[in-house]
């Protein structure tokens, strides 16, 4: 409650409702009806002689802190003008309070752990991340839109302090700081720690550099440092940004380092409003002016180049504070235009590249392919667009898929015999299905598959969910199996062994049985159907002898040898004596057009030990669909297979568009549609 009137004290340019109502809430002689508990002297009758006994239990008090700390944060909002301080909105902004409090972190760096919240003495307690990546940051709602001002004490050092200070003074490469302090999109470095020099060695705690002086060294020289009052020497740096919707994020990070040793240390955020200042405009035209003029070397589209130009001219000319504001806004989105144009043209680049080798791969494995002198025109049309700049960024990023239609059609052999009967095997048009390299997973997005334990030609998940998958495009329209030898365990062998018995038993009395405890799928995807299985436990293709090496996951009376490590499932899965053990396959159709997304995933609970383990991709194109009612699965006749599709679709693994054989209105596929399959079938 101090902390409140204290703040009151220094509001003194602050006017509104919400003002008024804190004010006067702190008043003896408040209405208590304007307020949810009353005011402070109902609630603490003896609040003025030394915090006398209240009517709150401990869980409203906690309550009512945050109703009075929310009519001061309205406060300020409502009462927005330029120079405004508005720190009090962020959350343990001096980290005094120990621990992430108010805090968050984006968990891809370092599991979103930092090395200290609350290092150093007083008054300047302060975070520091030591050799990992971050970002530590807070999101601010309900702000006016505007140029806003966040500052941070902060130093980055780029590794241990000898090859630092010899980076530093001699302009290598290793000293560009990485950390940066930023408000929403826009960023600045902090401050290299040999940027500033001491003559005196701070708290004791300093390096002392070759020419004589002193550096930080640790969170208590840090702390001495940033008490200092002169910003040139306490490592103050700020940024200006923008907010367009209300929202204004702010923090710090490094995303991108990778040296041994580096530092980053900081403290003290501050967060100003600075409506439509005209020099803090200014400040910012020109940074973005010359972010602007470091795309000059880089590859991107004519028309992203013109735009940007144009609006650099247009802020360059603005002479009001409204109209510098106007045109920043535009400066801004024509730069972020600008730079996504690059990144399309780096794709787009990387694409011509993968597609020129397809074209001498094709020209030497495959000179038959129908799509050859298609191919090479469409190549020679990109590349002198890319050269020549004319491509927009959408335009860049939708050649770079064209390209990857392209290349997957050079790489599938002839399929217009394709069809039930004499089914073309398209699995050419995978990138890396079998990893034949080990620990090479080319082609492959999403969960990366793991490189530890032993190595094997095949591809991992332990203990964790994940999707791995990738898209094919420039298939034809039909139908196709996907296939792959895989298998999953629930948990340690032995538990899994019993979760494979109990299975068995079940299924022997239900053979529709479905194990809830086999959580790993094979599955295909395309914007209009979907299909998955699950693949097998590791007991499925289990022996009763150890013939290849791996574990015994049962017991001396029922003995189940199964694969253990990667060396051992390439040798389960390439069984002779059992080649189908592990093999899940699954069904779709592919409409014209359309992009086929293939993988693998698991979602759910991850007992210890869980473990898959995935080998030999398989697609094989079935011809176009079928148009025969009835035939559910489009295998070109209606049968017995026809119901089970319709059975794995009701139970939720399978999606076929031609399943609703009943023609129900709505749309629903039930067991209406088993009974017209059999009614097909008995030719009613």
């Amino acid at each position: 409650m101090n902390e409140i009137l204290d703040w009151l004290v220094k509001a003194d340019q602050l006017a509104g409702e919400d003002l008024d109502k804190l004010a006067d809430y702190l008043q003896e002689d408040a209405n208590e009806e304007d307020y949810p508990r009353g005011n402070l002297h109902f609630i603490i009758p003896t609040y003025d002689e030394n915090y006398g006994a209240g009517v709150l239990s401990a869980e409203d008090i906690l309550s009512e802190i945050e109703y009075i700390q929310g009519l001061r944060d309205n406060a300020i909002r409502n009462s927005m003008y330029d120079g405004l301080d508005l720190t009090e909105l962020i959350k343990n902004a001096q980290f005094e309070l120990g621990g992430a409090s108010g805090w968050l972190t984006d968990p891809q760096y370092n599991g979103g752990n930092i090395t200290n919240w609350h290092g150093g003495s007083a008054p300047n307690f302060s975070a520091e991340c030591f050799n990992h990546n971050f970002d530590v940051y807070q999101v601010i709602e309900g702000l006016e839109n505007g140029l806003y001002e966040v500052s941070v004490q902060a130093f980055y050092r780029t590794t241990d302090n000898v090859n630092a200070e010899n980076a530093y003074n001699y302009g290598y490469d290793e000293a560009k700081v990485l950390s940066e302090v930023y408000l929403n999109e826009f960023s600045t470095p902090v401050k290299n720690v040999f940027e500033i020099k001491f003559t005196e060695n701070l708290a004791n705690n300093c390096y002392a550099t070759s020419d004589g002086y002193y550096t930080l060294d640790g969170m208590a020289s840090a702390s001495a440092a940033f008490s200092l009052n002169d910003e040139s020497q306490n490592f103050t740096q700020k940024v200006y940004g923008l907010v367009t919707d209300g929202k204004l994020r702010l923090g710090i990070r490094n995303t991108t380092g990778t040296l041994n040793a580096r530092w980053t240390l900081f403290d003290n955020f501050k967060l100003i409003f600075r409506a439509k200042n005209d020099e803090a405009l200014t400040s910012v035209i020109e940074n973005y002016t010359e972010r602007a003029d470091e795309l000059s070397d880089k590859t991107y589209g004519n028309p992203e180049q013109s735009a940007l130009q144009n609006a650099i001219i247009a802020a360059q000319s603005a002479t009001t504070a409204n109209a510098k504001y106007d045109a920043l806004i535009a400066l801004v989105n024509a730069y972020n235009t600008a730079n996504a144009s690059v990144d399309a043209y780096a794709k787009l680049d990387e694409a011509l590249s993968l597609f020129n080798e397809a074209l001498n791969d094709a020209a030497i494995n495959n000179p038959d392919s129908p799509a050859y002198n298609d191919a090479a025109d469409y190549y020679d049309e990109v590349d002198e667009a890319y050269g020549n700049q004319e491509l927009s960024a959408a335009d860049a990023l939708a050649a770079v898929n064209e390209i990857s239609a392209w290349i997957s059609r050079l790489r599938i052999p002839d399929y217009s015999e394709a069809s039930p009967e004499n089914p073309v095997d398209m699995t050419a048009a995978i990138v890396n299905p079998t990893f034949d390299i080990v620990n090479d997973f080319t082609g492959w997005t999403g969960t990366a598959f793991g490189t530890g334990g032993d190595a094997g030609a095949n591809a991992e998940h332990y203990e964790k969910n994940f999707d791995s998958y990738q898209i094919i495009y420039g298939l034809p329209a039909g139908v196709y199996e996907l296939s792959v030898k895989g298998m999953y365990r629930h948990g340690s062998p032995s538990n899994d062994f019993s979760l494979f018995r109990a299975a068995q038993a079940a299924q022997a009395e239900d053979p529709n049985y479905q194990d809830p405890t086999l959580l790993a799928f094979l599955y295909a995807s395309t914007a209009s159907a979907s299909a998955q299985k699950a693949v097998n436990h590791t007991c499925d293709g289990g022996k009763t002898t150890p013939d290849f090496s791996g574990t015994n996951a049962g017991n001396t009376a029922d003995p189940c040898y199964v694969a253990d490590s990667r060396t051992s499932a390439d040798l389960y899965f390439h069984d002779e004596a059992a080649p189908d053990a592990y093999l899940t396959t699954v069904k779709i159709t592919i409409k014209e057009g359309e992009e086929l997304r293939i993988g693998v995933k698991k979602d759910g609970d991850i007992p210890s030990q869980m473990w898959a383990i995935f080998d030999d991709f398989k697609l094989t194109y079935y011809g176009p669909a079928s148009n025969i009612p009835g035939d559910v699965n489009e295998d070109g006749s209606v049968n017995i297979n026809d119901v089970v599709a319709i059975i794995n679709q009701m139970a939720g693994t399978a999606n076929w568009p031609n399943a609703n054989v009943n023609s129900d209105p709505e749309g629903n596929v039930d067991i209406n549609d088993v009974v017209a399959v059999i009614n097909i079938m008995a030719g009613k």
